[in-house]
């Protein structure tokens, strides 16, 4: 039996994810945002689905620890990078020990804005990545 623990844990330890993968994203990572010290919130983009994608990790002292996390990933028109008119969006709340999302919004053509929220640390993006 501890032979097959350990030839399991062995199997385990030899697969590897990409950094997309690992976040449940498809496509290339386009931002990774600070979130203090508790955190990131990393935002993908997949060319072939025209799809962007965000998921809010936990970091540091607070990984682990259940506590309050929120994404929220708004695709807004390309007409204007001063006011998000939303077009589509994709949110998750909840306490969480280690991320929040995945959320995904179709991206082609639009722009962005996320707002994302650590315990009592939130932030807001620009709208950024029009196209």
């Amino acid at each position: 039996m501890a032979a097959l623990t350990l030839a399991a844990a062995a199997l385990v330890s030899t697969v590897s994810a990409s950094p997309a993968q690992a976040a449940d994203c498809s496509g290339s990572l386009i931002e990774h945002l600070p979130v203090g010290s508790l955190g990131y919130l990393d935002i993908y983009y997949s060319s072939s689905t025209g799809n962007n994608c965000a998921r809010l990790n936990s970091t540091g002292s607070s990984y682990g620890e259940s506590k309050y996390m929120s994404v929220r990933l708004n695709a807004c028109s390309a007409s204007s990078t001063s006011v998000c008119n939303v077009l589509d969006t994709d949110s998750d709340s909840g306490y969480y020990e280690y991320y929040a999302g995945p959320v995904t919004v179709y991206g082609k053509g639009r722009c962005l804005r996320a707002t994302y929220q650590i315990k009592n640390i939130s932030k807001m993006t620009p709208i950024f990545h029009c196209g």
